[in-house]
């Protein structure tokens, strides 16, 4: 017979790190606005010319990449205050 779980803590549930979810949004972001150039490149008239398309991944591709960049210094700031808190105790 298995041996029952231990209780879990009182408390508010566990969060995702606010830096693991920017970099989640700017992989979205990245693959929505470049996914329906590459669709049309591979799947389009060869004589086409996707310039909303274009636009679109112009755009967006930076503000992924804004994203990244926010979610990595997140995460470096996240993880080294965590190591602060476990050092002080």
């Amino acid at each position: 017979m298995a041996r029952p779980l231990p209780p879990r803590p009182a408390g508010p549930p566990a969060e995702p790190r606010r830096g693991l979810r920017l970099l989640r949004w700017a992989l979205l972001t990245a693959l929505v606005t470049i996914g329906p150039l590459l669709l049309y490149i591979a799947f389009g008239p060869a004589d086409g010319n996707p310039i909303g398309l274009g636009l679109l991944a112009m755009a967006g591709v930076p503000a992924a990449g804004g994203l990244a960049l926010a979610g990595v210094i997140y995460t470096v700031v996240e993880s080294a205050l965590a190591r602060g808190q476990e050092r002080r105790r």
